[in-house]
């Protein structure tokens, strides 16, 4: 085993080829705290490693970076545990919270095989069954694994019934297999038991609205919107569901309600501008827009909607401006946002920055 002696201030620190591991176990399944991992893993191979990774950490601040020993692949980690005699099954105070976030940067990257790897290994150590077995019936869906990942969110519910991200991705699957009843099932669930899962509601609102319960659909979203007043998405939505029902009267105080309220939530601003825009409110758009993406700058792909009011106000060189950022380096935001120039702006608005 080779040794790396590392003089700092007088002071010799040896480094030998655990040391990258010992960085890997603190940061992956202690959640940074050296100390924890120095009193659980005492009787271990990596103790000394430990040790000096602890002193390290006084000099160094960014030491516990993923950098110092990633990637470290499943094989690998599997074989350093068997080196170092650190026992998954023994740690008792790791929070595992770095672990779930590697496995989840390994499905991003479609490596499928290693994520379950590790995620076997924390389910034979009985660490967290309920959640990891959601984690990983949520991968399995990922993969197209319908029935594999079906069983495991099942377990996961069975493990524990308050998982409410088992029955959220319970319900996706449902839905996206056409079976409402049972995703409408998952989704009531899940916002009993997690009711700031906002994405939810809406999603609820979408599988009522194809079994044409437009009164349900109606009654999630005023559910929404009494538990949050700010959500103007929520509110467009209901509004075009009342306006579909004839409920005109109703439709118009939730139209009034979101040309009078700036909008907090960057996915309420397209829909606050276009009713802005229908209104003819540029000047209003303009001022409410360029507020927000000075307090908020990294909102700042929501900068192409302020073409329409510059058009409209006359800006030009302002407009053009724009359209250049968006077409040299955002262009495939700016695709995507050609339905709303040409809903707001007529053939000569259009000509002005070469909108085509």
């Amino acid at each position: 085993m080779f040794t790396i002696n590392l003089r700092i201030n007088e002071e010799l620190y040896r480094l030998d080829e655990l040391f990258p591991f010992s960085i890997a176990v603190v940061d992956l399944i202690y959640d940074g705290d050296i100390q924890l991992a120095i009193d659980e893993l005492k009787e271990s191979n990596i103790s000394e490693s430990l040790e000096t990774l602890n002193k390290l950490s006084n000099i160094y601040d960014e030491i516990l970076d993923p950098e110092m020993y990633s990637p470290i692949y499943f094989n690998e980690f599997n074989k350093y545990m068997e080196e170092t005699g650190v026992d998954i099954n023994k740690i008792k105070n790791g929070t595992f919270s770095g672990y779930k976030d590697m496995v989840m940067r390994f499905a991003d990257k479609d490596q499928y095989k290693e994520a379950h790897s590790y995620l076997d290994l924390l389910l034979k150590s009985g660490y967290d069954i309920a959640g990891t077995s959601e984690l990983k019936g949520t991968l399995l869906l990922e993969e197209g694994k319908t029935d594999e990942g079906k069983k495991w969110l099942e377990k996961a519910i069975n493990e524990d019934p308050t998982l409410a991200l088992a029955y959220s991705s319970l319900g996706q699957m449902y839905f996206n297999n056409g079976e409402c009843n049972k995703a409408i099932e998952c989704w009531e669930h899940e916002i009993a038991i997690a009711p700031n899962h906002i994405v939810t509601y809406f999603m609820l609102a979408d599988a009522y609205l194809m079994q044409n319960e437009k009164e349900k659909a109606v009654n999630i979203l005023e559910t929404l919107i009494e538990n949050d007043e700010k959500n103007l998405l929520a509110r467009y939505q209901l509004m075009n569901i009342l306006t579909k029902m004839g409920k005109d009267d109703k439709a118009e105080e939730h139209k009034n309600q979101i040309l009078n309220t700036e909008p907090v939530y960057s996915s309420d601003i397209e829909v606050w501008s276009r009713m802005q825009f229908e209104e003819g409110n540029f000047e209003k758009a303009r001022n409410v827009i360029e507020k927000l993406l000075e307090t908020s700058p990294d909102l700042e792909h929501l900068k192409i909607i302020l073409i329409v009011p510059y058009i409209k106000l006359g800006l030009k060189e302002k407009a053009c401006a724009l359209l250049k950022e968006f077409k040299d380096e955002r262009f495939w935001y700016f695709y995507g946002k050609k339905e709303l120039f040409e809903e707001f702006l007529n053939e000569e608005e259009r000509k002005v920055c070469e909108i085509y």
